[in-house]
C-alpha cells in the first residue's frame, strides 16, 4: 500500500541554509568578475564600443593602439585610455607647407572622413597680485606722569644750601632721606655719605677693588652703596678691614673724599691756598694738598664764615649736599643754580 504524502510537506518551502546563500554568493561573484573582465579586455576592433548610429565614433575608437616600448606590460585597458599621438608627414624638399597639404588632400580616399581634433585652451588667469596684510602698530601707552618728589619741609628759607639740597632731592641724590624730613643740620655719617656719592655718581665708572670690610654686616641697607663709592675711588676705609660706617666725617676729608674721587690735581701753591684761612693748624699735613685742590676747585663749604675752614668740624647733612652739588657742577653734569 503507498503510503499518501503529507498534504503539509507539498506546501512548505524549505528554506536555504548559511552554507547554501554563501555558496550562491560566490557563484554570483564568479560570473561577475568573469563579465567584468570580458568587458574590460574587449578592443575597439570588436565593436563593443562603437557607435550603433551613423554619426562618426568617438575619436579615441579610431586611434590606432600600439604597443608602448617604455612599459610593455601596460594592460590593454591602459592603453586604450592614453591617447596616441599621430605623426605629420614631412612634406619633401621644395614642397611647400601649401603644397603637401593639397598633394594629401588629392591622395587620401574619398569616403575617408575628416577628423577635426579639438584642441582645448585653458582660460588664461590673471595673476592676482599678492596684498600684504596691513601691520597695525600697537597703540602706545600714554607716558605716565613723573611722581613729583616732595620737598624736605625742615630746611628753612634762609638756609645757606637750601636751593642746592632741592636740585640734589629731585635728582634723587638725597633718597637716603625721606618722610619729607632732611634735618640738615644733623652730622652725616660714613654711610650716609657713600649713599649719596652712588646716587650722584650713578654713570660712573669703577676702577678700585672692593675692600672686605669686616664691620660691615651682609644685611647692611646701604652695603652696595658703601661698595660702590670705594670702587669709585671716593672712599677708604681706616684700615683694609675696618671702616666704621657710622662714624662722623670732619670736612677736610669730605674735601680729601671728593678731590681724590674727581682725580684733582694740587695747586702749584697749594700752602699759598690754604694761608688765607685763619684755623689751617689742625688740618694733618698728609691732607693739605688735597684740602688745597678741593679748595682751589670750588670745593668749599660756603657757609658765610670765608676765613674759617673748620677743617675737623663734623660735616653735617646740608654741608655734605652742598659739598656734591659743587662736584656735579665742576664736572659739568648740572648746571649751576642761580
Amino acid at each position: 500500500m503507498t503510503q499518501s504524502p503529507n498534504p503539509n510537506n507539498n506546501n512548505r518551502r524549505r528554506r536555504l541554509t548559511a552554507d547554501e546563500l554563501i555558496a550562491i554568493l560566490v557563484a554570483m561573484s564568479g560570473i561577475g568578475g568573469i563579465f567584468w573582465w570580458v568587458v574590460a579586455h574587449r578592443t575597439p576592433d570588436q565593436g563593443f564600443f562603437r557607435a550603433s548610429s551613423g554619426q562618426p565614433a568617438d575619436v579615441r575608437t579610431i586611434l590606432p593602439l600600439t604597443e608602448d616600448p617604455a612599459n610593455p606590460s601596460a594592460s590593454s585597458r591602459d592603453k586604450f585610455i592614453k591617447p596616441q599621438t599621430l605623426a605629420t608627414p614631412t612634406p619633401a624638399a621644395g614642397v611647400t607647407a601649401s603644397d603637401a597639404g593639397e598633394v594629401n588632400a588629392a591622395e587620401a580616399p574619398a569616403n575617408t572622413p575628416t577628423v577635426t581634433p579639438t584642441v582645448l585652451v585653458p582660460p588664461v588667469v590673471p595673476p592676482i597680485a599678492a596684498v600684504a596684510p596691513a601691520v597695525v602698530p600697537p597703540a602706545a601707552a600714554p607716558p605716565k606722569p613723573a611722581t613729583p618728589v616732595p620737598k624736605f619741609t625742615d630746611v628753612p628759607d634762609q638756609y645757606f644750601g637750601k636751593s642746592k639740597i632741592e636740585v640734589l632731592q629731585s635728582m634723587g641724590v638725597l633718597q637716603d632721606f625721606g618722610g619729607g624730613k632732611f634735618d640738615p643740620n644733623l652730622p652725616v655719617t660714613r654711610g650716609e655719605y657713600a649713599k649719596m656719592l652712588d646716587r650722584a655718581f650713578v654713570d660712573r665708572a669703577t676702577t678700585q677693588q672692593v675692600l672686605e670690610f669686616k664691620d660691615i654686616p651682609a644685611t647692611y641697607a646701604r652695603r652696595e652703596a658703601l661698595d660702590r663709592s670705594v670702587k669709585m675711588g671716593f672712599m677708604t676705609g681706616y684700615s683694609k678691614t675696618l671702616f666704621k660706617p657710622d662714624e662722623k666725617i670732619p670736612r677736610y676729608q669730605m674735601q680729601i673724599s671728593l678731590a681724590k674721587g674727581m682725580n684733582l690735581k694740587p695747586p702749584a701753591n697749594a700752602a699759598g691756598v690754604l694761608s688765607k684761612f685763619t684755623d689751617t693748624k689742625g688740618l694733618p699735613d698728609w691732607a693739605k694738598e688735597k684740602t688745597a685742590a678741593a679748595i682751589d676747585s670750588g670745593l668749599i663749604v660756603k657757609d658765610g664764615q670765608d676765613t674759617k675752614l673748620q677743617p675737623v668740624k663734623a660735616t653735617t647733612r646740608g654741608e655734605a649736599a652742598t659739598l656734591i652739588y659743587e662736584a656735579l657742577v665742576k664736572e659739568g653734569k648740572i648746571k649751576p643754580s642761580k
